[in-house]
């Protein structure tokens, strides 16, 4: 650890002089690195540039990673949306919503047609090379058709429910397809590993 005494040095001179960005700089590798000294460090660095900042934006996010520093990650309640909410949100935002939560490691090639009758909307749904695309009003030749109400493809999806739907083609194309995405973890950390 001897490169970490180097990196701390270097780090405490950079604050001496009033360079907070450089500091964090190289604290945050220190950090990383698993430099359990330079932790209270780096989180003094964050308040001296949360001190400095002009925008309150900023000064959070410098005060939320001193505070992650010192006190470690703080849980978050669990968050609901209401029913309204989410029937009010267009089904190709909740795609794209899909899209970001898709596991690339568990996803493969795959190909779904999904129809809400209740709501009169189809998609053409698409995972190709680990990246899921959709596109409205679009019915291609697709590995499985699901006809479900959007509802119940919202609770399969975002809820963990349990429904079958109707299905024409690989239905166990339909049963993978629903593997491929992972809930967010709340409570990430933001500067710390």
């Amino acid at each position: 650890m001897g490169g970490a005494k180097k990196v701390r040095k270097a780090a405490e001179m950079a604050m001496a002089a009033g360079d907070y960005r450089w500091a964090g700089e190289l604290l945050d590798r220190a950090v990383f690195a698993g430099d359990e000294a330079s932790r209270a460090l780096l989180a003094d660095a964050h308040r001296q540039m949360a001190y400095q900042a002009e925008s309150a934006i900023w000064r959070n996010m410098y005060l939320s990673a001193a505070r992650e520093l010192t006190e470690g990650v703080t849980p978050s309640p669990p968050v609901g949306q209401s029913a309204d909410f989410i029937a009010a949100t267009p089904t190709a935002t909740l795609l794209d919503l899909l899209a970001v939560r898709l596991d690339p490691e568990k996803a493969r090639d795959v190909t779904i047609d999904l129809a809400f009758p209740d709501r009169n909307e189809r998609f053409s749904v698409a995972i190709r090379n680990g990246v899921l695309v959709h596109e409205a009003d679009v019915m291609r030749k697709a590995d499985v058709s699901v006809t479900l109400p959007r509802a119940a493809f919202l609770g399969i999806m975002f809820a963990g429910l349990s429904f079958s739907p109707q299905t024409e083609g690989d239905a166990a194309a339909w049963t993978a397809f629903k593997s491929f995405f992972d809930a967010p973890d709340p409570n990430f950390a933001i500067v710390s590993p």
